[in-house]
């Protein structure tokens, strides 16, 4: 949760686009082995979740699952 905090945060910084302020936000599911899934497809499909359930929290989230 550590490295996908610091990656939303990363991705939240405002950067310059042809004299333009830009912003950007995400929201990011993590799923870790073997919590989440035993194979890549329960994984893959565990995150997704949890990243719906991040933007249903408002996005611009984390959330694991």
């Amino acid at each position: 949760m550590r490295v996908a905090e610091k990656i939303r945060n990363s991705l939240n910084q405002p950067f310059d686009l042809a004299g333009h302020d830009i912003r950007i936000s995400s929201s990011l599911g993590v799923a870790v082995y073997p919590e989440h899934g035993n194979d890549d497809k329960a994984l893959i499909k565990n995150a997704d979740v949890a990243m719906y359930h991040a933007k249903n929290g408002g996005r611009n989230r984390v959330a694991s699952g």
